[in-house]
């Protein structure tokens, strides 16, 4: 063993690595470095037949095999040259470790098997030691057995126990090169997995500069594809620049140059930046290694990201910064708050009074001096309650106190209370007080706020008083309001009443016709008439919407419908006013959730408020189009425009655009109430538009559509002609004789039997021997009103088939119900249409609508 030692401290030893693969080549030489003494010169080849060459040849001491080369193998390579004759000690080296190669390799004459992935610089001088001293040990050993074989050539017990112990020394050998072999395994195993997940880059070069070893970090922080580069390309991969991240860095300033010249490197800055990544700030660490003559071999430089941290050193000086000048500011703010709190404490109208934990006053601000009669000198020390506490509250506000010292919990802490404070003098008054506690360590202080509220209390005195009032003003305005729903009702009746003769009268003179002066002048009253009916009906609908009271009767509709009976309903407007009306409906059908009688008055509403404020000669547009999810109704008119200050109030109750008397024609100031209203019941928006007098105006009503509607049935078209396709047995009864006259005289002209009579009890006595098929039956009557007749009549053997038909002013809801109650099939409102009134007769057994 001592001979060992001295060849291997004194003498060079010669390695050959026999392996295809320059990494694994590069990491072999860089565990030479590692070897103590550093006595080894370390050749390489590439291939089987160079490696069989070198191992014949001779020139080295040990050989070390790679276990896989190209189509070949280390331990194949070893029993070639054992078949040639050609002994040397060989270490197989391997990355798979595996048992079964172990003992091929030990079989094939390998002094020790070691795998690449538990590698180290000691383990493998080891295994190069062992393999010499193996050599040499077989070298001595069988000279000895040359020199005992020629001696003892006679004695073949003592060479069998020579081959046994022979046997047993290598067995010995296997089993230690077996356990070596583990180890060094695992060694490289755990070197190579560190180097490569090390979060450092390390690269080294040898000494011509030439790049040997570089790990996948350094692959990273170069921006290196994963596929092998070659070291003199590295630099189209990537800029090198000096640490300010702007100047290049020359060759001669890269760490790893700096080391190779002989230079220790310390923590020197660079900022890379590759082409495929963002640019990196990188801290370099390295130096040169030598061999034992202090021969340079190469250097070996690691490197670390040091982006992230230099970010964090700017942003925390930054913070610093910052940090500082908010300090300064925030001295400036607490020198600016303690002079406003000064100057609060001292201006505040409200009593700011300090007091510490026993219940004695520290501070005590001008306005408490002012209210309480105090002088600050004199109650600084004293005890609040002692001060301004009447003497019956003195001892509840000391054990409140007391109670909050004790336990933490303060009953009037941070809530207002209305108590009663006591001046210098005597007098006692309402305040109202707020307890604060002071946040601040050791025992507690605390704040009172007092506040005067001797005035406050007799405004709420006077405030009572005043709500009072204000009810009974109320209760007023809605008993008013109830009369004049009432009166509408009334003046709805009374107008109806007396326009219903009228109507009649026309409909018996367009019936029997007369000259064209006549026709014209009948057209012209009806035209009249209408328009009277209309502003009735208006004006009973804004009165049902105030109250509540109207109904929609909704349903999938076809909105092109609707807006065409309105069109029609319109027409003699239009036309009489000398205006242009143009129409554009939408080429698809729209459906909508609603009622078609109301959205055909909103419709018809904005035509006529259209033709009233639009000249003859003017143009009237109606538009009707879908957006999204929105149908849109447009009216829009040349006509006399809206002011600026009106728009604003347009769709209020009793407002007009226009109300001078030179205008030809005007309203009640409710249409546009009345659109609104209906508008918004059925979930959509009116608007209205206008540039200003004289520029015309716009109104746009904007409704939902149903996403997926059935087709609508299709309306069913009007009674057309003047005779009833049935005859009937009709009694009409009114207590207006024009009334009554008027329709008996139109209905016999349309072929029906009729008699009249004119108040309640004769149209019991008439029924009861003229048996009619049909009762059109007035409500308000003499002697026995309509209700009462018609269940007299009901109550009547013969009267249980009769149909009969409310013909009254009165048509509001409640007055609807209340007649079907009495026993009624069907409630017309005054002046009835005509045709109307036919369908009814044709039609006898159908609902009401």
């Amino acid at each position: 063993m001592e001979e060992t030692e001295k060849l291997t401290v004194e003498n060079t030893v010669r390695v050959l690595l026999v392996e295809d693969d320059r990494d694994d080549y590069l990491l072999t030489r860089e565990l030479f470095g590692e070897m103590s003494g550093r006595p080894y010169v370390l050749d390489w080849v590439t291939d089987y037949e160079s490696g069989l060459e070198a191992i014949c040849r001779g020139e080295h001491d040990v050989y070390l095999l790679d276990y896989r080369l190209s189509g070949r193998n280390g331990i194949e390579l070893l029993r070639e040259a054992v078949a040639q004759n050609c002994h040397a000690p060989a270490i197989i080296l391997t990355g798979q470790g595996e048992l079964e190669i172990d003992v091929e390799a030990m079989k094939a004459g390998a002094a020790d098997y070691l795998d690449k992935g538990k590698l180290s610089g000691p383990i493998l001088e080891r295994s190069i030691r062992y393999a010499m001293q193996n050599k040499r040990s077989q070298e001595d050993l069988e000279k000895r057995v040359a020199e005992r074989t020629a001696e003892l050539s006679s004695a073949n017990e003592t060479l069998r126990r020579a081959e046994d112990a022979l046997k047993r020394s290598n067995d010995a050998l296997e089993a230690r090169v077996t356990e070596r072999t583990n180890e060094i395994s695992h060694v490289n195993q755990f070197l190579n997995t560190l180097l490569e997940n090390l979060r450092e880059g390390i690269v080294a070069c040898n000494a011509d500069g030439v790049l040997t070893l570089f790990n996948e970090a350094t692959r990273k922080f170069h921006g290196l594809p994963q596929e092998s580069v070659p070291a003199k390309d590295w630099a189209e991969h990537y800029d090198l620049f000096k640490a300010d991240g702007v100047t290049p860095m020359e060759k001669d300033d890269i760490p790893l140059f700096r080391a190779l010249r002989g230079e220790i490197v310390r923590d020197a800055e660079m900022v890379i930046s590759p082409k495929n990544g963002g640019q990196r700030i990188l801290m370099a660490s390295g130096q040169a290694f030598h061999n034992d003559r202090g021969q340079t071999l190469g250097a070996v430089v690691s490197m670390h990201d040091i982006t992230r941290r230099k970010k964090v050193e700017a942003d925390l000086q930054r913070s610093n910064d910052e940090l500082e000048d908010r300090v300064t500011e925030r001295t400036a703010q607490l020198a600016s708050a303690n002079a406003r709190k000064t100057a609060m404490f001292e201006t505040a109208l409200d009593c700011i009074i300090s007091i510490d934990h026993n219940g004695i006053i520290t501070e005590f601000n001008a306005a408490a001096e002012i209210t309480l009669g105090h002088r600050r000198e004199d109650v600084i020390g004293r005890e609040l309650a002692d001060v301004i506490i009447p003497r019956k509250y003195r001892e509840r506000h000391r054990e409140g106190l007391a109670h909050f010292i004790a336990t933490g919990e303060g009953p009037i802490l941070n809530k207002r209370l209305e108590l009663t404070a006591r001046r210098a003098d005597g007098t006692e008054f309402p305040v109202e007080l707020t307890v604060t506690l002071i946040p601040i360590e050791g025992p507690p202080q605390f704040t009172a706020f007092l506040r005067d509220i001797t005035e406050r209390k007799l405004l709420e005195d006077m405030q009572e008083a005043s709500t009072k009032e204000l009810r009974q003003l109320a209760a007023d305005l809605s008993e008013a309001d109830r009369r004049k729903n009432e009166f509408l009702a009334m003046l709805a009746h009374e107008l109806r009443n007396p326009l219903a003769p009228i109507r009649n009268a026309l409909q018996i003179m367009r019936i029997t016709g007369g000259d064209s002066t006549a026709t014209a002048a009948s057209e012209m009253m009806e035209r009249q008439v209408g328009q009277l009916v209309r502003l009735v009906d208006d004006l009973l609908d804004v009165s049902r919407i105030t109250r509540g009271k109207i109904e929609l009767r909704t349903g999938r509709i076809e909105l092109a419908s609707a807006v065409n009976h309105a069109v029609e309903a319109a027409r003699p407007a239009y036309e009489n006013s000398g205006v242009e009306l143009t129409v554009t409906l939408p080429q698809l059908p729209i459906y909508l959730e609603g009622d078609p009688t109301r959205l055909a008055q909103v419709v018809g509403n904005l035509l006529n408020n259209a033709c009233k404020f639009t000249d003859k000669g003017g143009h009237i547009e109606l538009v009707v189009e879908r957006k999204d999810e929105l149908s849109i109704i447009r009216v829009t008119d040349s006509g006399i425009g809206i002011a600026p200050e009106q728009l604003p109030y347009i769709f209020d109750m009793f407002v007009q655009a226009d109300t001078s008397l030179e205008r030809a024609t005007s309203g009640l100031g409710i249409g546009l109430t009345l659109v609104k209203s209906l508008v918004d019941m059925h979930g959509g928006t009116v608007e209205a538009r206008s540039d200003g007098l004289g520029q015309g105006s716009e109104f746009v009503v904007r409704l939902p559509i149903l996403s997926e509607a059935a087709k609508p049935a299709a309306p069913s078209e009007p009674v057309i002609g003047t005779a009833s396709a049935i005859p009937r047995r009709i009694l009409v009864v009114d207590d207006n004789i024009d009334s009554a006259e008027s329709l008996t005289l139109l209905l016999e002209i349309t072929g029906h039997e009729v008699r009249m009579a004119n108040d309640g009890l004769e149209a019991v006595e008439v029924a009861a021997v003229f048996r009619p098929e049909v009762i059109l039956l007035d409500i308000g009557l003499p002697r026995l009103n309509g209700y009462e007749a018609a269940r007299e009549i009901r109550q009547q053997p013969w009267g249980e088939n009769m149909t009969l038909i409310a013909l009254t002013g009165w048509g509001q809801e409640e007055d609807r119900q209340r007649s079907k109650e009495a026993g009624f099939d069907g409630h017309m409102v005054k002046p009835v249409d005509h045709i109307e009134l036919m369908k009814r007769l044709d039609g006898l057994g159908e609902p009401d609508r």
